[in-house]
């Protein structure tokens, strides 16, 4: 699989096209923050959401159950978030990587 620039251990969905403007790395003593984008003009949110929740418990990260959006993994010490933007024609998709300490409950 392919893989995003800035989240090398995150892969980036067939029928997905990465957005290399949106990418982030920041590296800092408590852990690093990335971030991601890809916009998805074929796939429903429901196929991405299930994608990446099976992809993503196979490479050792836990879904963090909320009522609400973003969808939330922990890994590690990390956090990563995956917000959906839905439009007419496609879904931007952004994945926001960062030390679980800074994350928000």
């Amino acid at each position: 699989p392919q893989f995003f620039e800035t989240l090398y251990d995150v892969p980036i969905m067939k029928g997905m096209e990465e957005l290399p403007e949106m990418a982030l790395n920041f590296d800092k003593v408590g852990g690093r923050i990335a971030e991601a984008g890809a916009i998805a003009p074929d796939l429903s949110d429901r196929e991405i959401m299930s994608f990446y929740k099976t992809a993503l418990e196979q490479m050792g990260w836990q879904q963090i159950p909320l009522n609400f959006a973003p969808y939330k993994f922990m890994r590690e010490g990390e956090e990563l978030s995956i917000f959906l933007e839905k439009s007419d024609t496609s879904i931007l998709v952004r994945f926001l990587l960062q030390p679980q300490e800074a994350s928000t409950p």
